[in-house]
């Protein structure tokens, strides 16, 4: 598998990212090439610190930054090491393609510049968390922040395969975020939306957000403004939770702390995927943790 990460416009730093991929490095053996995309600088800074990795350097002047706007830095930095990678997807240089960078640069740019899958009209984010009963995928998680509800049923529909193929769920159920449980609760784009998911034999209605990780459905379909939002309350409240325990549990609760951890730490559920285009394109939070590389790497293994 040849991996493509671009490591320019996180808010960590592209060395705290590197150091990460050296410390993964270990557990990488189905990675036959790993393709990083940076700027000249950070070139020179990580070069002797290969440590024998399968390095390609892909090097570029421009960056797309968090703070850019994603259509007109796609026409005034076409040489950005993300849409670049992009690029080497299309061009099946990588296999893989992994971003912390500006999310809706890279749907855009996974958007024009990759072929779309058949009957896809927008690409979505998709995401998979940990729940009481094993995994739940959320889609929209943030790449469209209106959705019309036929784009709704059309996402409900890449969930559920996903959680079919990936997760071995043998018939997903499916659930639409929404603030109450009531058929007319939510905007009215929500209310159509029900009315068309209501089609599906296992839509179980609308969930709210703190049943989420009770693992009452499979599927959780949102729109892509309240979507990012849950997961990205999530990620918070998760961290500080831990941060809590951690600093007022005693020596000897520790390893169960830490066991806890490592069932529920966001970091093992990195970013999300774009979904709806050819090619494995993953973006990881901008502000995650340097680790979620390694894991989302891990995951890649897995698969």
């Amino acid at each position: 598998m040849r991996v493509g990460i671009d490591l320019m416009g996180s808010e960590k730093s592209p060395q705290a990212l590197f150091e990460s991929l050296v410390k993964a490095s270990r557990s990488l053996s189905k990675v036959s090439e790993i393709h990083l995309f940076v700027t000249p600088t950070i070139q020179r800074e990580i070069a002797s610190l290969a440590h024998e990795l399968p390095l390609h350097f892909h090097v570029f002047d421009h960056v797309i930054e968090m703070g850019d706007d994603p259509v007109r830095s796609l026409r005034e930095k076409p040489e950005a090491t993300l849409i670049q990678g992009i690029k080497a997807l299309r061009e099946k240089l990588i296999d893989v393609f992994i971003t912390a960078s500006n999310t809706g640069a890279l749907i855009s740019a996974s958007s024009l510049f990759l072929p779309k899958k058949e009957g896809v009209k927008r690409p979505a984010l998709m995401a998979s968390l940990p729940t009481r009963k094993g995994v739940v995928t959320l889609i929209d998680a943030g790449a469209s922040v209106q959705m019309k509800p036929a784009l709704m049923y059309h996402f409900a529909e890449i969930g559920i395969n996903h959680a079919k193929t990936v997760h071995g769920k043998a018939n997903p159920t499916v659930g639409l975020l929404n603030v109450g449980q009531e058929s007319q609760k939510g905007t009215l784009e929500h209310r159509d939306a029900f009315e068309k998911l209501s089609k599906l034999p296992t839509f179980k209605g609308n969930i709210e957000p703190d049943r989420m990780f009770q693992g009452d459905v499979d599927v959780i379909v949102a729109d892509g403004f309240s979507g990012n939002i849950l997961l990205k309350t999530a990620e918070g409240v998760s961290e500080f939770i831990f941060q809590a325990l951690q600093e007022t549990s005693s020596e000897g609760l520790q390893p169960e702390i830490e066991a806890l951890k490592k069932r529920f730490e966001y970091a093992d559920f990195p970013g999300a995927r774009v979904v709806g285009v050819e090619g494995t394109v993953i973006k990881i939070h901008g502000n995650a943790h340097p680790d979620a590389l390694i894991h989302c790497l891990q995951a890649l293994k897995r698969e």
